[in-house]
């Protein structure tokens, strides 16, 4: 018999875990809903069963900062299963009683136990004040937050020389698809600031996980771990006690291996009087396929840099698995384009300003905001921090992250808020309206645009502030890496671009599955 370890207030206990939750990392989280539903598994359940793959493997992985004391674990299991047998007809929602893990730049309250870092040992000192309301929002909807995700420090706002998912409080977040046969330079890789979420979805550590990004940051790392990600649209979630790098472009999102759960938990994030997806028919955006949809597709080296072309996205191999995404697509129904005309994506500035020199004049006020949702600590702003650092140099900046380039780059930024708003507005306008809708209308009139998930496309809807996916296509013949291709749709309508997700899901088997018992 398998055990894992849990703690109390007052002693350690061993509890038991059946061989039949042995499997249930495969699943996705509408699967294990349903064996909720039949009485086959119980919550406690889920929690063992994942608690024994995180002790296994995040050792290896450096994907999670924290986990929940594990007694409020096992009370908030038991609390939801017994609401579960007492009124199984009115569960919460879909995910009543389905563990997820949270980025680390989502502030959870004294209450959950875990500290609240951004994978910085500044806010690591803080005491955050109490839950963000998306975390109240997960749990009003029955959901279980299991842990913290590592991430890229700062959301990569610290310095120029840190790597994609390292981070002072979590080390290097690594790939679960790393072998051991492998030099480092050939090693798959970890990317984004979400690296964290995205990797422990990917190896069964939790069957959903909730990112951000400015651009990039939520969809790049889940498609390099073979697995669907959403960037919900701009402020369609609640952003409050959510660490950002802009006001103008950061977003919330969720990863998981099932389209289907991408879905449910978009629908459960944004429920709001003012913006909502519920009302989307059940379980018809699933039934469609891509029969009625216009889908338009780059060519696999657009708006990819020159680094990743002759080697990945120029192969000939590559491209066969990408033009039989096409084939796919209208041997299903959908009315697809190949190749789209389109302006490469560096287009989208204004003068000398882009969404990355706009990030950085909005950079101080986020911060500043964030700030507040801690306990007072002698910490005010943007240069508290900096300084800060500087005094804990020892633990705040650890060679070879040594420095804070990007803190005082954003800090010294002279543009002022009225500029901001100005440029804002004009590369919405020359994303949306006057970029991707255009290229769509001089396409067919598209309600897709498909690309590659190493393609600037994620600066279009970023810029434009419209939501966007990533799915999986096929695994690299380098090293095994997955890759897939990005997603946007036709003014940035939600309903349109998840039926998408959706029907891709229907129509491919995915990518191979990591084998993590091979890693180094």
């Amino acid at each position: 018999m398998a055990y894992i370890e849990t703690e109390t207030e007052t002693t350690t206990l061993f509890i038991p875990v059946r061989p039949m939750d042995q499997g249930l990392h495969q699943l996705s989280a509408t699967v294990l809903q349903a064996k909720l539903t039949a009485g086959e598994i119980t919550s406690v359940d889920l929690i063992k069963s994942y608690l024994r793959r995180i002790e296994r493997y995040n050792s290896r992985l450096n994907c999670l900062l924290s986990i929940r004391p594990r007694t409020q674990l096992f009370a908030h299991a038991t609390a939801l299963d017994a609401e579960r047998r007492a009124r199984p007809e009115a569960l919460r929602s879909k995910l009543h009683g389905i563990p997820i893990i949270l980025k680390d730049v989502i502030v959870t309250g004294p209450e959950l136990g875990m500290p609240t870092t951004v994978g910085s040992a500044v806010f690591a000192s803080m005491t955050a004040k109490r839950n963000a309301p998306l975390v109240d929002l997960l749990q009003e909807a029955g959901m279980i937050i299991l842990g913290k995700s590592n991430m890229t420090e700062l959301c990569g706002l610290k310095s120029n020389n840190i790597k994609s998912g390292w981070s002072t409080c979590g080390g290097q977040t690594k790939s679960p698809y790393r072998r051991r046969n492998l030099r480092e330079e050939d090693q798959p890789i970890t990317a984004g600031s979400s690296s964290g979420s995205a990797v422990a979805v990917a190896a069964g550590l939790a069957p959903l996980s909730i990112g951000t990004e400015t651009s990039a940051a939520l969809v790049y790392p889940a498609s390099l771990c073979g697995i669907y990600a959403y960037k919900c649209g701009y402020k369609t979630v609640p952003l409050e006690g959510v660490f950002r790098v802009s006001e103008s472009y950061d977003c919330v999102g969720s990863i998981a291996r099932d389209p289907t759960d991408i879905v449910t938990l978009s629908e459960i994030m944004q429920r709001n009087p003012r913006y909502s997806i519920s009302a989307l028919p059940k379980d018809g955006h699933l039934g469609q396929e891509f029969r009625g949809l216009a889908v338009g597709v780059v060519a696999s080296t657009w708006g990819v840099h020159e680094s990743l072309v002759a080697e990945k996205w120029g192969d000939a191999r590559v491209i066969k698995e990408y033009e039989n995404a096409v084939s796919k697509m209208r041997g299903r129904g959908g009315r697809v384009v190949y190749p789209v005309q389109a302006p490469e994506p560096d287009s989208i500035k204004y003068g000398r300003d882009t969404l990355i020199s706009t990030s950085y004049g909005e950079f101080s006020d986020q911060v500043k905001e964030f700030i507040g949702c801690f306990e007072h600590a002698g910490i005010e702003d943007l240069k508290d921090i900096i300084a800060w650092n500087h005094t804990h140099a020892d633990t705040a900046l650890p060679l070879p992250y040594d420095t804070q380039t990007e803190l005082i780059a954003a800090a010294n930024s002279k543009m002022r808020p009225e500029m901001l708003q100005d440029i804002v507005t004009r590369l919405r306008h020359l994303a949306g309206d006057n970029g991707i809708s255009d290229i769509m209308r001089r396409n067919g009139d598209l309600d897709i645009v498909l690309s590659s998930s190493e393609c600037q496309l994620v600066t279009y809807a970023a810029c434009a502030g419209w939501p966007c996916a990533t799915v999986p296509l096929g695994n690299w013949r380098k090293n095994g890496q997955p890759y897939g291709m990005f997603a946007l749709s036709k003014n940035g309508d939600e309903k349109t671009l998840l039926r998408f997700v959706c029907a891709w899901g229907k129509a491919f088997d995915g990518t191979q599955a990591p084998d993590l018992e091979m890693m180094p």
